[in-house]
């Protein structure tokens, strides 16, 4: 695909608004705010607008050309302002080609290249054609004496920015030289192929580890594969923006961008990104965008239009910040500890002047940027809707000048309508499909289109007539990002971030000290510097359920003039929470006290009580949390397949497998990470007879070998495997007239096989000398003697031994298991070979609110050490076999008395797991 010339897509609604506050705002005021920019060499002469003149003015020219056509040139001022610079640089050529304040100034030069580009491609002024080829022959010998990085290593990083206006002006001339000049000037630029997959940039000292490079490289790959057909260059962004990727486990944001201030930093939450980073990357994912036509390119370049651009700029276009942080409660003039504009330069505070001038003179081509990429021209000559937002579009397809109005509630909402106005055609119209939706729509003229699928394109390829309607829908699920810093999640639903909802208080200075410019100022003609606190605790952890999700209510209003404006969101959440002080949660750090404490390693505990608490769009905030710490919940049943009992469970290598009785002639294996999600494998052991029971798994520390005490027939056996998942081997048969086994080791090593022996369901103990052999007379520990035993049968079963410090915990099950009072009981003793004593107290885990028969199960431990036991409950009260399984906590009081519950269907905190 390619990009259609600035102004062919016209924003409209709220977006349109964004570009008008532009316009009011720092944009259209920025020549008298700044005398860089305002008495810049590039306009004024050498020396007139200080030291840093020579860049920050084509910086802003830039996105002052950009900004122009974006609104159609419709404004007579703001086009006025933008034609003074272009003809400006225009007329600053010299006899040999070169151009500009300073001689060879490859990277400042390169802006200038690009916005005269721009200015051409949109109104075809016939003089920028000639100043191009004119600059690129002088370029093309000097290149060869004084190289990219020659001049500096910002030319060498970036300089994919003047390849792309060469390969611009090639497909508009076709001249060859330019072809040959493109590969001279692509074989002088910083290597980002390679450093996207491996890395290889000291953090200081090289060029590629600065945030801002390297956004402007991602567009280096896409631009060099068209020049030299490299490979290698194909998977370059998916290495640079993977989730698994060194750069994503280094510095990675869940809102697609990277950490650096100013190199690359951290995954911290209060670490921050740069704001020219974040126009930078808009524009480059526009190239790459175009060139490999990848709708993740499209989700990433709405992730951060719609995220992190509107949260780093102030909402009524007057101000801006040089960081964005997700975790932002306070903005103000402090202590930051940033390597760069780290201390006393209002990094974070929103006004004209924060940290370094770069970014406020760059940023001012991110939205009219973002408008451009919302449409695309395809190589078959049809349209592409690249990205969603209001608009229209105007462009040729299928030979015809042709006009597509669209609306909807996107990004807030699920909707786009894309309305042919003008134009008949036949032609291809391709729809991005965003990656995070899972059960998208399209319809035309009301008749839905076929095989619409998540992370492509959708073609429809028909005569397109004025009337003509597309509807896309895009369901919005509420989810959670985890795995970031801490193992920290946050809050999305589409596109889009949510953050934390903040009291805040918001105070104008009344002066302070222009940074790195030794001058004091105050309000700058309504252009003031603002620090803004949150007045209420943002101390929240998120409450996810059983699926690992948040459980959310959604509200939603009209889209506003200004969604960004903080308590005009039209779309909010209300989210389960609690509040915790864990690891110093909801303060600000000792020393750098501008900056908020990291979320503590999560999952944490669910203590107190769970609250509800607002989450609104990121980008419509000013100070926000956007990163919090978690804690799980669960509801039981977690297998919840009617016929699973008996369950044991094994912990090996990171990974809980968890065997049950089942179809009554094997044994199936299910996994978990969690001990709440499991995932159903396949049978890993059939002994090829029937009433096959109750299995136990032992994992051998001295032979690595995972052994199998299986019960058929009421005989007790073993079979052996090299891993959980089998197969498993028959190698001994142990006990006759006997059931649920279950192999306890002791801290010396001393080995205990647990058994129920027939008659009279008497629960036994025999000790082994090796997984494999018995050793010695077996010995009776229990039979049924309480009332709660012999409710419906006589029935002691399901033994398992727990030891806490010197004292063994044999637990066990009574009465009749296809029974609703069938129950869980233990014993005591100083020894694993007995003799127990019964617990007064049995039994200790009952029927009762809705749960039946809850039993036979075993007790591991969490990632926390926590015990939880795993058992089987009944369906109802009436007697039967239909079972499934759950999981509690069990937990000892300061006595030593065990204690446990048995739940169903209601949410409980989740054990402690790495997620």
């Amino acid at each position: 695909m390619s990009v259609l010339p600035d102004g062919a897509v016209q924003a409209q609604a709220w977006l349109r608004h964004q570009l008008e506050l532009q316009r009011d705002g720092l944009t259209g005021h920025a020549e008298e705010l700044y005398d860089d920019i305002g008495r810049s060499d590039w306009l004024t002469g050498a020396g007139r607008g200080g030291q840093y003149a020579w860049e920050r003015g084509p910086y802003y020219a830039k996105g002052l050309v950009a900004l122009a056509l974006a609104l159609a040139l419709d404004d007579a001022a703001l086009k006025a302002k933008a034609k003074r610079w272009v003809d400006a640089i225009l007329a600053s050529q010299r006899p040999n080609g070169d151009f500009g304040p300073r001689a060879r100034n490859w990277w400042a030069n390169m802006i200038a290249l690009w916005l005269v580009r721009d200015w051409c491609a949109a109104t075809d002024d016939p003089r920028v054609p000639p100043f191009l080829e004119r600059y690129f022959a002088f370029q093309a010998e000097e290149l060869q004496r004084y190289a990219l990085a020659d001049e500096s290593k910002w030319a060498m990083a970036r300089g994919a920015d003047e390849l792309d206006v060469v390969l611009w002006l090639h497909a508009r001339t076709g001249k060859k030289e330019l072809e040959a000049f493109a590969r001279l000037l692509s074989g002088q630029i910083a290597d980002w192929s390679t450093y996207y997959h491996r890395g290889g940039d000291p953090s200081k000292a090289g060029c590629r580890s600065h945030i801002v490079n390297f956004m402007q490289g991602v567009k280096a790959p896409p631009l060099q594969w068209r020049v030299d057909g490299d490979p290698r260059h194909r998977d370059a962004y998916a290495a640079a923006f993977a989730p698994e990727g060194w750069i994503m486990q280094s510095f990675g944001r869940p809102d697609r961008m990277v950490n650096g201030s100013e190199p690359l930093s951290s995954r911290s939450a209060s670490e921050g990104t740069e704001l020219c980073a974040i126009a930078e990357r808009i524009l480059s994912n526009q190239v790459a965008l175009g060139i490999w036509g990848d709708a993740a390119i499209g989700d990433d370049l709405e992730t951060v239009a719609y995220n992190t651009l509107p949260a780093t700029l102030a909402p009524d276009g007057r101000g801006m910040r040089y960081y964005n942080l997700l975790n932002l409660p306070h903005c103000v003039d402090g202590p930051y500890g940033f390597v760069n504009n780290g201390d006393k330069v209002g990094s974070l505070c929103s006004g004209p002047h924060a940290g370094f001038g770069c970014c406020r003179s760059n940023f001012h081509f991110a939205w009219p940027k973002f408008v451009q990429s919302l449409w695309m021209k395809t190589a078959d000559n049809g349209l592409a809707a690249t990205a969603y937002g209001p608009c229209t579009v105007t462009a040729t397809a299928g030979g015809a000048r042709v006009t597509v109005e669209e609306t909807g509630t996107y990004p807030f909402g699920p909707d786009v309508k894309l309305a042919f106005r003008e134009g008949t055609a036949k032609f291809p119209l391709k729809l991005r499909i965003p990656g995070w939706c899972r059960a998208p729509q399209v319809t035309v003229n009301g008749e839905a289109v076929a095989g619409v699928k998540p992370g492509s394109f959708c073609t429809v390829d028909r005569a397109w007539k004025p009337g003509d309607e597309v509807s896309l829908r895009f369901p919005m699920d509420v989810g959670v990002s985890t795995g970031w810093d801490q193992n920290a999640a946050a809050v999305t639903r589409g596109p889009l971030l949510y953050a934390l909802t903040l009291a805040y208080e918001d105070q104008t200075v009344g002066s302070y000290e222009v940074p790195f410019e030794k001058r004091t100022v105050g309000d700058l003609n309504g252009f003031p510097r603002r620090e803004i606190r949150a007045t209420e605790p943002w101390n929240r952890a998120l409450v996810l359920n059983a699926r690992g999700g948040v459980d959310a209510e959604v509200e939603t209003r009209d889209v506003p003039l200004n969604p960004f404006e903080p308590g005009s969101a039209p779309v909010s959440l209300k989210v389960k929470t609690i509040r915790t002080d864990y690891g110093g949660w909801g303060h600000t750090r000792d020393l750098l006290t501008a900056r908020a404490v990291e979320p503590p390693p999560s999952p944490i505990a669910v203590e107190g009580e769970i609250q509800t608490a607002e989450f609104v769009p990121m980008g419509a905030t000013q100070v926000r949390i956007v990163l919090f710490p978690w804690a799980g919940t669960y509801t039981n049943p977690v297998i919840n397949a009617i016929g699973p009992a008996d369950p044991d469970v094994l912990f090996y290598n990171g990974t809980y497998y968890l065997y049950c009785t089942g179809d009554n002639i094997s044994y199936r294996v299910y996994t978990s990470r969690d001990l709440v999600n499991w995932t159903r494998k396949g049978r890993v052991f059939k002994p090829g007879e029937k009433n096959v029971w109750a299995p136990d798994l032992y994992a051998d520390p001295d032979d690595g070998l995972i052994y199998l005490y299986y019960t058929v027939r009421e005989r007790i056996g073993v079979a052996v495997a090299q891993s959980p998942e089998g197969p498993f081997e028959e190698r001994a048969r142990l006990v006759e007239d006997a059931i649920d086994a279950h192999l306890f080791r002791d801290d010396d090593g001393r080995l205990y096989l647990y058994y129920v022996q027939f008659p009279g369901f008497r629960i036994t103990v025999q000790r082994m000398r090796t997984p494999l052999e018995k050793e010695g007379a077996p010995v009776e520990l229990l039979r049924p003697t309480e009332p709660w035993e012999k409710t419906s049968g006589h029935v002691t079963e399901g033994p398992f031994l727990l030891k806490r410090q010197s004292t063994y915990y044999l637990i066990y099950s009574g009465t009749g298991a296809d029974s609703p009072d069938y129950a869980v009981g233990y014993a005591t003793a100083a020894s694993p070979a007995g003799p127990f004593v019964k617990h007064p107290g049995n039994p200790v885990i009952r029927r009762g609110e809705g749960v039946f028969g809850p039993g036979h199960g075993c007790v591991v431990t969490d990632a926390k050490g926590a015990l939880w036991h795993v058992y089987h409950q009944q369906r109802d009260e009436s007697r039967g076999w239909n079972r499934f399984l759950c999981i509690d906590p069990l937990w000892f009081d300061e006595r030593g008395v065990l204690h446990g519950k048995a739940t169903r269907g209601t949410p409980q905190a989740a054990p402690a797991a790495e997620r």
